[in-house]
């Protein structure tokens, strides 16, 4: 799967940035004429587990009156 970010820059041109799954640990970027290709890795592993060393956060709705 690819997503791609499409913007116009000051000069008038547009550019793209295009996000696609890699094949390993590591971020990749590539220059292309046109923009910036980024492949990032699959992620953590399924069995991996969280831990209590990041504060959880609880989102709370909020009603405008």
């Amino acid at each position: 799967m690819c997503y791609r970010v499409n913007f116009t820059v000051k000069k008038g041109g547009q550019k793209t940035i295009k996000f696609s799954e890699g094949r390993n640990d590591e971020m990749q970027l590539r220059s292309a004429v046109g923009g910036l290709a980024v492949s990032i890795g699959p992620g953590l592993p399924k069995e991996s587990r969280t831990t209590s060393t990041f504060p959880s956060f609880k989102f709370v709705q909020r009603t405008v009156v």
